[in-house]
């Protein structure tokens, strides 16, 4: 299989399981799922079942001019869809501002963290204008795990004595990590688990390219926050798609039943989400939504747009470290996901490995990383 064929079928893989994992397994033609017909109910009926046939063979023909029709009024549907999700997916400024809502204060915060001259008392008043995010800082800071036993507890709720007791080291693992999850869609029904991978895959991202980063003495701070940051994009076009959808098929619904349009307004009334135009949209838009989505922070210090842009716009090997080593840490958590869902051969990781320069070395290392939390280190 050709590398970029391979990278291409990998990361449709992947983000058809990020939909969700039946979708996933249907799309690559198995199933996991246990067949009625192989249970001791299903045998029960078997005759029935035959029975039935006969009266079923009748009404095929006309089900299936119905499922024709369904179809048909759903790929119309979309098509006035995809024309406004489109539109607004080039509204960069609008997305930034009150489709993900990245406020003012993150850029201000992840610059200062970015440098050697850091410090509290320049991080404090940012954090009290985020609200959500110095609520989140004092549930961290209460954690039982975090506060010593031989102590008498007292609850912090000042949230200048929340980040001296977080520490600087471990603000700047929490902070753009809080951001980003802060960023992801509340809701992704009917796609219940979307939000959590979404979550699972940035993070382990943001910590393989923080490991990788800290054995090639390039800037881990950097690859930490380009890994966290550089699929944001994807939180803007589900969010997009499913507010667009909820407005096109209400306004589709209205008009055939004020026309009385009894076939359209059945095909319609139980139309739910699209999982495949879902993965199209995902698949042409969220790179770019996420480039425009970090120039537009403007970021003065954490150097991070050029290897955005690299990341989309550049082959692998001729990309900047610091974007090739978000690639590799992307690809790990992705082949992790992957493997866990049995969705990747043993040949494909051998290929994929080989496509991203991956070492021995860098692979041992990632095998003992905890990419499933910020691992932080509190003094006593």
């Amino acid at each position: 299989m050709p590398k970029n064929k391979l990278i291409d079928n990998l990361n449709l893989r992947f983000t058809q399981l990020l939909i969700s994992h039946k979708y996933a397994l249907m799309q690559q033609g198995a199933s996991n799922f246990l067949n009625f017909e192989d249970t001791e109910q299903g045998s029960s009926r078997r005759e029935l079942l035959a029975v039935e046939a006969v009266a079923r063979m009748k009404d095929r023909e006309q089900m299936e001019d119905k499922q024709k029709f369904k179809e048909y009024i759903e790929i119309a549907l979309h098509e006035k869809i995809r024309f406004l999700l489109e539109e607004r997916l080039s509204e960069t400024e609008e997305i930034y501002k009150e489709v993900i809502h990245i406020q003012d204060e993150v850029p201000a915060l992840l610059d200062i963290l970015s440098v050697k001259a850091a410090s509290i008392n320049r991080i404090d008043p940012l954090v009290n204008h985020l609200v959500w995010l110095k609520e989140e800082l004092i549930k961290l800071a209460n954690l039982p795990q975090y506060r010593r036993s031989d102590r008498a507890v007292v609850r912090l709720e000042d949230a200048g004595l929340v980040l001296r007791f977080i520490g600087l080291d471990n603000l700047k693992m929490i902070i753009p990590a809080f951001a980003k999850r802060h960023w992801l869609p509340h809701s992704t029904e009917p796609y219940t688990l979307m939000r959590r991978k979404l979550w699972e895959h940035s993070l382990a991202t943001g910590i393989a390219a923080k490991r990788i980063a800290q054995e090639e003495d390039e800037n881990s701070f950097f690859a930490y926050c380009l890994g966290l940051f550089c699929e944001v994009g994807a939180t803007a076009v589900i969010r997009l798609y499913m507010k667009t959808f909820q407005e096109v098929w209400e306004k589709e619904v209205r008009f055939a039943r004020d026309e009385r349009m009894k076939d359209e307004h059945d095909a319609l009334v139980d139309m739910e989400l699209n999982p495949a135009f879902l993965c199209e949209m995902l698949l042409a838009h969220s790179n770019n939504v996420s480039m425009d989505m970090i120039q537009m922070m403007d970021l003065k210090r954490l150097y991070i747009a050029p290897a955005m842009h690299d990341l989309v716009a550049i082959p692998y090997d001729d990309r900047q470290p610091i974007a090739q080593i978000v690639s590799r840490a992307s690809w790990y958590s992705k082949y992790k996901i992957l493997v866990k869902h049995r969705l990747i051969n043993n040949q494909e990781v051998k290929e994929l490995f080989h496509y991203l320069h991956m070492s021995r070395s860098t692979l041992e290392i990632l095998n003992k990383t905890n990419l499933k939390n910020l691992s932080l280190e509190f003094e006593d």
